[in-house]
């Protein structure tokens, strides 16, 4: 799939406003067994909510079949300048898409450890995804 194609469904590509930021590990590729935890090492972990996304950690090692073991992360809003426009119920944030965050591991916390399965991907406590790069969103037009 190309990189501009147009997304349909939000496994492939949860982010259906944003056709650049490409995802590398989704659940349909894990049912089809189309990668292993082995190939997540060195890759990040983020939390899906409704439309924020907070990051996890990174991947740092793995055991078994399944489990992953994660150095949790911390992400502070770095520089950029937010251009609010008036109306609505509070207001909206026109250029949300150009936020900067600063992506720190969490020294004080000790690595996560996860089974990776279908409900790491999709189920609603657990909406994860796996990209190459560490990602952080927060909503400002919610």
């Amino acid at each position: 799939m190309d990189i501009h194609t147009p997304y349909y469904d939000g496994w492939k590509h949860p982010y259906h406003w944003c056709a650049t930021h490409r995802r590398q590990f989704d659940a349909a590729e894990w049912r089809a067994k189309q990668f292993t935890n082995k190939d997540i090492v060195g890759k990040y972990i983020s939390h899906r909510l409704h439309t924020d996304v907070q990051i996890v950690g990174r991947v740092i090692g793995h055991y078994g079949r399944t489990g992953i073991v994660i150095q949790p992360m911390t992400a502070t809003e770095g520089e950029w300048k937010r251009e609010f426009i008036p109306g609505g119920f509070a207001g909206h944030t026109a250029n949300q898409r150009e936020q900067k965050w600063i992506f720190q591991d969490d020294k004080e916390s000790s690595p996560l450890r996860y089974r990776l399965s279908t409900a790491f991907f999709t189920r609603a406590g657990h909406r994860m995804m796996v990209t190459e790069q560490p990602y952080h969103f927060y909503d400002y037009n919610f």
